[in-house]
């Protein structure tokens, strides 16, 4: 058939059917809400990305040869007005509406539950033809299978290689359309354009096979379970591992860098976790579609169950759902070429599967979450460190700081660590803190100086609160060696909150309260002073000296020498100072868990050079610095910064403390 010099194609949905003569089909739902779906052909592919692509993680290799089937597509990331059908056909409520509450960016740029959020309120403005967010992957499931029940096709969400597969669109570079970051302005919603929220589907750039945002808008869950790394075979129609505590996540989100847009990129979270930039798209198995044959689009591999032709009439591809297996039929006549549009019926009034949500997670990070009242008191700040009275200890000297009992100072009163002598001990000089029973801190001494704070708009995996740059000085002070360790936690406070328990390693799932809880209860047992770090001086550390990325250069691959990440640490912690110091001495700045500083968080930093500056005065949150055991290279790097609620704790939040450095807060 042909109309106005076009071929059309006729899908067999079930229920009333609009003929598109542009290579589609759309089915009329009522209410002006249709899904149209897009055919991604049969073929091969190289998943993942090599050792010399900018951004790389290692979670992205080995690169291996993955061989799918044809399927069909969501053009589009499924909308807030095609999830609302599901909702009141199937009578269906997420679990942030029977909570009341969701997982959302405040107005500081930090994470926070957040009450009244859901997808019915993201949090920022949002109509009909946004993505849908605050779903978590549970509830994108039953979105899936409420649609299969409807419309008797099998309907589900991607695997993660069908995803990247669909995503390259037969591209083998960092995104579907090249290797710059410049291009994502033309194709995806992310940091640098999106103002902080998602925007309608379908306004940016589609791929080569007519696919829209599949990099940035919403991070897009997909059906494997997330492994650290993948299995280097060869593989047909792969499903993921078989068991794992996570979801795999896809293709960045409006408030992603450039790096986790790239089509390679991949993460993994809690299936019961929903946040204000998380959405899905779906994928139809073939059944009862007729359409005439076509070859493979370019740039793609046949596949070997074809030939270069497409599969034969009434051929069987077996996809994976989660874990179960479903079989689907790709009858009809032949297949349909490339990109073809169909569109499936969201209408209809059937029920979900009995079952209620799991609760939400938020990332697995959060134990308490204090969402009232103001800013938090500044405990344990008031001490003022004397180190060495009119003048610096001499240089060489060695220290000795005795944590171990002593008279208490009065409360308010100035604390004086005596770190010995009368000149400027050596970069890197450690002084050894007796804690008693055989329990030692050590502390490092870092120098007088400046440096540049931030990170320069050229630098990869850079979001925009890493700037302004700046220069920053600072009077020298003395910094933990290591992060704070459960032994040393419980002989201050008498207890250890941490889930990965091990003496030698890092306390964690603490709050900012708890840490300066800490410092506070140190300082008033030994009569010394102990705080947290500026986020300057804890920059200023890790950096030690270099302008790179990391504290010993650019490339993501070093990091496995020098931390614990996503990449090496099977999500847990390790005993600290098992990986590489930096030039000053100092360990694990770079991952195993994100440290506390003492500074509220702002959004950007102010653009005037400063001494030894303490941030804003005001606001609800506290940052947060060097990424934690579950990230990405991306997040350990020197100048990335987080922020987060003063009360919350995390699995891979802990700190380290600073003596001295300035004579007055």
């Amino acid at each position: 058939m042909a109309e106005n010099g076009l071929s059309v194609r006729e899908i067999e949905f079930p229920d009333a059917l609009i003929v598109d003569p542009r290579n589609a089909a759309a089915a009329d739902l009522g209410g002006g809400v249709k899904m149209e779906l897009v055919w991604v052909p049969a073929g091969s592919f190289q998943i993942g990305s090599p050792d010399s692509e900018s951004g790389r993680t290692d979670d992205e290799g080995p690169v291996h040869t993955v061989e799918l089937d044809g399927y069909w597509m969501g053009k589009y990331e499924v909308t807030v007005s095609q999830f609302r059908r599901f909702v009141e056909a199937a009578s269906y409520q997420t679990e942030a509406e029977k909570k009341g509450e969701s997982c959302g960016l405040n107005s500081s740029g930090c994470w926070e539950v957040q009450s009244g959020l859901s997808w019915r309120n993201a949090g920022f403005p949002q109509e009909d033809n946004h993505p849908v967010v605050h779903v978590n992957w549970n509830e994108a499931k039953s979105f899936c299978d409420w649609l299969s029940r409807k419309e008797g096709k099998e309907f589900r969400l991607p695997t993660e290689a069908e995803w990247e597969y669909a995503c390259r669109a037969g591209s083998a570079t960092r995104f579907c359309f090249g290797d710059s970051d410049g291009g994502m302005h033309q194709y995806g919603w992310f940091s640098a354009n999106s103002g902080g929220k998602t925007h309608p589907v379908g306004e940016k750039k589609a791929n080569e096979w007519g696919l829209y945002d599949m990099h940035g808008n919403v991070w897009e869950w997909c059906g494997d379970l997330y492994a650290d790394k993948y299995e280097a075979a060869a593989a047909k129609n792969p499903q993921g591992v078989s068991s794992g505590p996570h979801r795999v996540l896809r293709g960045g989100g409006a408030y992603s860098g450039p790096q986790a847009c790239r089509s390679a990129y991949r993460t993994g979270a809690d299936p019961t976790g929903a946040y204000d930039n998380r959405g899905f798209r779906v994928v139809c198995e073939g059944e009862n579609i007729s359409i005439p044959p076509s070859s493979p689009a370019p740039n793609v591999i046949p596949s070997s169950s074809g030939g270069a032709e497409q599969p034969q009439t009434g051929e069987v591809a077996t996809a994976g759902l989660g874990g179960e297996v479903a079989t689907a039929d790709l009858g009809g006549a032949e297949q349909p070429k490339t990109g073809e549009v169909a569109t499936a019926d969201l209408g209809g009034a059937e029920q979900p599967q009995t079952g209620e949500a799991p609760t939400v997670d938020l990332g697995g990070e959060v134990a308490t979450a204090d969402l009232g009242g103001g800013e938090q008191p500044q405990t344990g700040e008031a001490a003022t460190p004397d180190l060495g009275g009119a003048g610096q200890p001499q240089t060489g000297e060695v220290a000795t700081a005795d944590l171990g009992g002593g008279e208490q100072p009065q409360t308010g009163e100035a604390a004086t660590t005596d770190l010995g002598g009368a000149g400027q001990p050596q970069t890197g000089e450690v002084a050894t803190a007796d804690l008693g029973g055989g329990l030692k801190m050590d502390l490092v001494w870092l120098p007088t100086g400046s440096f540049l704070m931030g990170s320069p708009d050229s630098e990869s995996g850079r979001t925009d609160d890493e700037g302004p740059v700046h220069t920053v000085e600072l009077d020298g002070f003395w910094m933990g060696k290591h992060e704070v360790t459960q032994e040393q936690y419980e002989a201050v406070m008498g207890k250890n909150p941490s889930k990965f328990k091990g003496a030698k390693n890092p306390v964690e799932q603490v709050s900012w309260n708890d840490a300066v809880d800490f410092c506070r209860n140190a300082s008033q047992k030994t009569g010394k002073a102990f705080r947290l770090p500026t986020e300057a001086e804890w920059e200023y550390a890790c950096r030690a000296g270099s302008t790179t990325r990391f504290c010993f250069g650019d490339s993501d691959s070093g990091l496995g020498e020098y931390a614990w990440y996503n990449g090496n640490s099977g999500k847990t912690t390790h005993p600290v100072g098992e990986k590489k110091a930096n030039e000053w001495g100092l360990h694990d700045m770079h991952g195993n868990v994100w440290e506390w500083c003492a500074d509220l968080y702002p959004g950007k930093y102010e653009a005037a050079p400063a001494k030894n500056p303490q941030g804003p005065s005001s606001g609800p949150c506290r940052v947060l610095r060097g990424g934690g055991g579950s990230n990405a290279p991306q997040f350990c790097r020197s100048a990335t910064r987080d922020g987060g609620s003063p009360s919350r704790t995390g699995i891979s939040r802990g700190f380290r403390v600073v003596c001295g450095g300035f004579s007055s807060r």
